[in-house]
């Protein structure tokens, strides 16, 4: 039980960091969008 605890637990944190990386991304992307614009 405890393994299978801990890996869905890093599956998780996994997909959260994913989304955090992803989020980041798109941030500069709209950063840089708009300085091109302006």
């Amino acid at each position: 039980m405890v393994l299978g605890n801990g890996i869905l637990k890093w599956r998780l944190i996994s997909l959260q960091s994913v989304r955090v990386f992803i989020l980041q991304i798109l941030l500069e992307l709209l950063v840089f969008y708009q300085k091109l614009v302006i």
